[in-house]
């Protein structure tokens, strides 16, 4: 790494940018149409101010982005080897690329005070563009113990950044190093930034910013609070008049008295002055149009920015279905974000690093990043309905119950927690542990033909599939090998392939199931339910 890639190409952000820079206020709707017009110069700039403004004055916008954000960054970020199309395990060579990549992302050191990000916030940053469009970050490299790795990441505000506007020029996202009004375009330099581009569809990233579509909201909403607190003002307090015979001298007494009142709750009255206080103007806040504007920006704001949830459109008839519903669309919004981030990171920081320390590597040695949401179960409601159905007499089968509840079941033999009664196992006399050791010699624990058949089938699809979607780690992978080769197991291995079934039959009713995803992929790795019926059969043989 030469002084010059360690330098920065915007990094580290001048402290006159601020000074230099503005904020807009008080902008009326005319002039929010044109910056959404003139954004088609190319120059995010004005577009930008547009958008720090709504964020700064709309807090049910701000929350929403901020609840993606830190829901996303919150999410486990791994790292994983590549596969090379037809092997079951990573070459050498992309293990150790993988481990580099590993320690590069673990070895970041932002200065306390400064403008720089660790990964959790880099990944925040990124995700503006789910509300801007476009969001980029310069990594600031260093070399930490013989590794070249992100030190910190620093955010590059959109007065850097613009589109070309020669009309005969190919359109793409380019860096202005000081600023778009002080310097020329040019194209982002390898391997020294993370460009974040949010698409919808076809559009162009200028117009793909969902901050755009709220504009019009936001508006309502902002002119709906000035005229909520105007009408607070005017009508929210008693009105106080006062009548006179006219004279000068009973209205000069008229004003000093309404102005003392007003500003110090009491007065003196004299000859000639009626003094009168009428109830203010009455009714819920709620009812007002003011106040329904905005109501209607909110629930804007989180449908587009949330997607559904319980408190977007319901007027009070919720249920717990209403809001299960709503909240799986919303675990749809986070899955699209962190897939998001995932693909950034995939292939523009990972290969950043590898070509930092490697050089040019090949394609299929490349590790790659997964964010995978947690699916969180009601252990308690879960709990509280098998007891209900358990007292009406509704019956169960034991599988399902023990599928529910997330524990494995129980093999003949096994431990059981809690089961101190369990009688020691004693050998007769009349049988000596050599004839029962004699006698399971005898048994065939050979896996069957069609177990065969559907290990190697697994271990063939595994084969066909890109590296995300291939299930079984090496335990797993192992065991298929020897099912496919008709390999005799031992009786603690068909044992564990019981114990295995009777876990991951649940499996079946996985999203993935039908297109051989990892579940199908390990379940028929281990013999498919040629495997699981073989199992139980040699584990009763076994036991007798």
């Amino acid at each position: 790494m030469t002084i010059d890639e360690r330098k920065g190409i915007v990094w580290p952000i001048p402290a006159n940018y601020r000074t230099n820079d503005f904020d807009l206020a008080n902008v009326t709707p005319d002039q929010v149409r044109t910056i959404l017009r003139n954004v088609r110069n190319g120059k995010l700039e004005d577009q930008d101010r547009l958008f720090r403004l709504m964020l700064d004055t709309w807090p049910r916008l701000r929350k929403a982005l901020n609840e993606v954000s830190g829901a996303v960054s919150r999410l486990k970020m791994e790292i994983k080897p590549a596969i090379r199309e037809g092997a079951e395990e990573p070459t050498p060579n992309a293990l150790r690329i993988y481990e580099v990549v590993e320690r590069a992302l673990e070895s970041y050191a932002p200065r306390p005070g400064y403008w720089e990000l660790n990964n959790g916030e880099m990944i925040r940053a990124l995700i503006d563009a789910y509300a801007k469009g476009i969001s980029v970050l310069e990594i600031v490299w260093h070399s930490e113990n013989g590794i070249i790795s992100p030190r910190c990441y620093a955010p590059v505000p959109a007065k850097y950044l613009a589109f070309p506007q020669f009309t005969m020029e190919a359109d793409r996202l380019m860096i202005a190093p000081l600023g778009t009004n002080n310097s020329t375009l040019e194209d982002f330099p390898p391997d020294r930034f993370l460009i974040g581009v949010w698409s919808q569809g076809g559009m162009h990233p200028i117009h793909a910013a969902n901050l755009r579509t709220l504009t019009k909201y936001w508006l309502a909403s902002v002119y709906g609070l000035g005229w909520l607190m105007q009408f607070a003002q005017l009508f929210g307090i008693p009105m106080r008049t006062a009548k006179t015979d006219g004279s000068e001298e009973a209205m000069t007494m008229a004003e000093d008295m309404l102005e003392s009142i007003g500003s110090s709750g009491w007065a003196a009255t004299g000859p000639g002055v009626e003094f009168e206080i009428h109830s203010a103007i009455s009714g819920a806040g709620d009812s007002l149009p003011q106040s329904h504007l905005m109501d209607v920006a909110d629930r804007a704001c989180d449908i587009l920015m949330l997607g559904q949830t319980l408190t977007t459109d319901n007027t009070g008839t919720g249920s717990r279905a209403l809001g299960e519903v709503h909240e799986g669309i919303r675990s749809e919004v986070l899955q699209s974000v962190s897939s998001w981030v995932a693909d950034v990171i995939t292939n523009q920081l990972i290969p950043a690093i590898v070509r930092f320390n490697f050089g040019t590597v090949a394609a299929e040695d490349m590790p790659f990043c997964e964010m995978e949401i947690p699916v969180a179960k009601d252990e308690k409601a879960i709990a509280e309905r098998i007891k209900i159905y358990t007292e009406i007499g509704i019956p169960m089968p034991k599988q399902w119950l023990y599928d529910e509840l997330g524990i494995p079941m129980p093999v003949d033999g096994e431990e059981i927690f809690g089961d101190d009664d369990t009688p020691d196992v004693e050998i007769p006399d009349d049988k000596p542990l050599e004839e029962i050791e004699s006698a399971r010699a005898d048994i065939d624990l050979r896996p069957t033909e069609e177990m065969a058949k559907n290990a190697a089938r697994a271990l063939e699809v595994r084969r066909t599939k890109p590296p995300s979607e291939r299930g079984m780690i090496a335990v797993g992978l192992a065991r298929a090998r020897d099912i496919s080769n008709r390999t005799e197991l031992s009786p603690d291995t068909v044992k564990r392939m019981v114990s295995f079934f009777a876990r991951h039959e649940v499996d079946k009713q996985g999203s993935t199931w039908d297109e051989q995803g990892k579940g199908w992929q390990a379940w028929n790795g281990w013999g498919g339910d040629a495997g699981y019926a073989w199992a139980k059969s040699k584990v009763k043989e076994l036991e007798s």
